[in-house]
């Protein structure tokens, strides 16, 4: 997936269309003496990505957000596959975008 403001890194895409939803991970090396070193933990931030713009998705309340209208639906859906966003893996991350794609278009479709 290639933007002009998309920074350098490794990224996972998770849905295809107008719409990208993308996992960007990284990690720290931090020097502990001139010999050893160390990694954090490995960090993950979700972005959106369309035509125009990325959107950095820092809450299931940013997330909601785009799919405002169906936000009951995707709330219920998430309560029925116990989905929590910050702790989703990839797996489910990619369930529940497919999932509010979906609701979304049968309702732009109406």
């Amino acid at each position: 997936l290639k933007h002009k403001n998309l920074s350098k890194g490794y990224y996972e895409k998770i849905t295809y269309g107008n719409l990208n939803f993308l996992i960007k991970y990284s990690k720290t090396f931090k020097v502990v003496d001139a010999y050893n070193g160390e990694y954090s933990k490995t960090y993950r931030k979700y972005q959106t990505v369309d035509k125009n713009n990325i959107m950095n998705i820092n809450s299931k309340r940013n997330f909601l957000k785009i799919y405002d209208n169906e936000e009951k639906d995707i709330v219920k859906f998430m309560r029925k596959e116990k989905i929590k966003f910050k702790k989703a893996n990839s797996k489910e991350l990619k369930k529940l975008v497919k999932y509010s794609n979906d609701i979304q278009t049968k309702s732009s479709d109406n």
